[in-house]
C-alpha cells in the first residue's frame, strides 16, 4: 500500500489549489504543479540558448552588430518599408548583376544594367515630363528592363516620343563608353559599348512592342510591317530564345497596332501633324545613324576572346559575346 505523502513529509502545508492531499503519490503530483512552467513554456527557452548566444555575438560587434540583429529580427518590416520606399529596383538591380555575373563576371555585369539602367530612364524621365505617371523600373534578368505607365499618352506623338527617350539616353550612355574605351584601350570598356549600342539599335527597329514600333507609328503605321521581316533576321542573326519569343509577341502587337489605327474610336489619338511627322522620322533617323556609325567604331576596337576573359569576363561570356560579334 502506498503512504500518504503527509506521511512521507510531516507537516506540509498545501496551497489551496490543491484539492487534496490524497491526489499527490509521494510527492508526485498527478495534477499540473502551478509552481512550476509546462513542457509549452520552457519549449521557447531549451531553444533559446543557441540563438542567444548568436545575437551576443553580433551585439559585441557595437553598432553594426546591433543593426544586424535589428535587421534580423524585423526582417518582415524591412521588406515593407523597402516596398513603400520603392527601393524595390535596388533588389532588382542586386539580383540582376548576380545573375549576370554567373557568365560574364562581376565587372561586365555591372556595367550592361547599368546601361539598361540609363535606356530605361530615359523613358522614365519621358514619362513624367508629360505626366503619365511612371511606376518603378522592373528589372528581369536576361530579359531587361520596363517602366510601367499609371497613365496612357495623350496621344500617340507623346507615345513616340517618350519611346525615343529610351534610344537616346541609353545611346548617349553607351557612346560615353565607347569614348573611354577608343581613350583607354580597355577591352572591357570596348564590349560594354559594343554591348549598349547594340540593344538600343535593336529596340529601334520598327517592329510591335519595340520602341521603333511606337516611334515607326506616329510616322506612319504601314512601316510597321517593314519591321517583322527585319526583327526575324535580327533574332535569326543571333540566334537568341528571347529574340524569338519578342517575335511573336511583337507579331501579335503589330496586328493589334494595325487595327486600332483603323478603328474610327482612335482617329483622334492617331493623329498626327505633318511638323510632328517630320520632327520625330528626323529624331529617329539621326538616333540610328549615330549609333550605325558608333557601332561600326566598336567592331574596330573590339578585343578577342582571350582578352576579355582575361578582363574578368570569364570563358563562357567571352565565347557568347565572340559569337555575337561573329553574327
Amino acid at each position: 500500500p502506498h503512504r500518504s505523502c503527509s506521511q512521507t513529509f510531516p507537516g506540509r502545508q498545501y496551497p489551496p489549489y490543491t484539492a487534496r492531499p490524497a491526489s499527490l503519490l509521494c510527492g508526485k503530483a498527478l495534477a499540473p504543479d502551478l509552481h512550476r512552467p509546462n513542457a509549452r513554456s520552457l519549449r521557447g527557452q531549451r531553444a533559446g540558448p543557441k540563438g542567444s548566444r548568436l545575437l551576443d555575438r553580433l551585439r559585441s560587434y557595437g553598432p553594426v552588430g546591433v543593426g544586424v540583429v535589428l535587421l534580423l529580427s524585423k526582417w518582415k518590416s524591412v521588406l515593407v518599408v523597402l516596398k513603400m520606399a520603392k527601393l524595390a529596383p535596388l533588389l532588382q538591380i542586386g539580383v540582376s548583376i548576380v545573375a549576370y555575373s554567373f557568365f560574364f563576371g562581376w565587372q561586365y555585369s555591372v556595367g550592361i544594367v547599368a546601361l539598361i539602367f540609363f535606356h530605361e530612364l530615359g523613358h522614365y524621365l519621358a514619362m513624367h515630363a508629360f505626366g503619365m505617371q511612371p511606376g518603378a523600373i522592373t528589372f528581369i534578368p536576361f530579359i531587361g528592363a520596363n517602366v510601367q505607365m499609371t497613365k496612357q499618352p495623350a496621344s500617340v506623338f507623346a507615345e513616340a516620343l517618350v519611346a525615343l527617350a529610351g534610344p537616346v539616353l541609353g545611346g548617349l550612355s553607351a557612346l560615353v563608353v565607347l569614348a573611354s574605351a577608343v581613350h583607354t584601350g580597355a577591352p572591357l570598356l570596348a564590349a560594354l559599348a559594343e554591348f549598349g549600342i547594340v540593344i538600343n539599335l535593336i529596340n529601334l527597329v520598327p517592329f510591335g512592342m519595340l520602341d521603333g514600333g511606337r516611334i515607326i507609328t506616329a510616322i506612319d503605321p504601314r512601316f510597321l510591317i517593314v519591321g517583322v521581316p527585319l526583327f526575324g533576321y535580327v533574332a535569326w542573326l543571333y540566334s537568341n530564345p528571347i529574340l524569338a519569343v519578342f517575335f511573336v509577341v511583337g507579331l501579335v502587337s503589330t496586328v493589334s497596332t494595325l487595327a486600332r489605327t483603323n478603328h474610327a474610336s482612335q482617329a483622334a489619338y492617331f493623329q498626327v501633324s505633318r511638323f510632328q511627322r517630320v520632327f520625330i522620322g528626323g529624331l529617329y533617323a539621326v538616333c540610328i545613324a549615330v549609333l550605325l556609325l558608333a557601332y561600326d567604331i566598336s567592331q574596330e576596337i573590339r578585343a578577342p576572346p582571350a582578352a576579355l576573359e582575361r578582363e574578368g569576363l570569364g570563358a563562357v561570356g567571352a565565347w557568347v559575346l565572340d559569337r555575337c560579334d561573329d553574327a
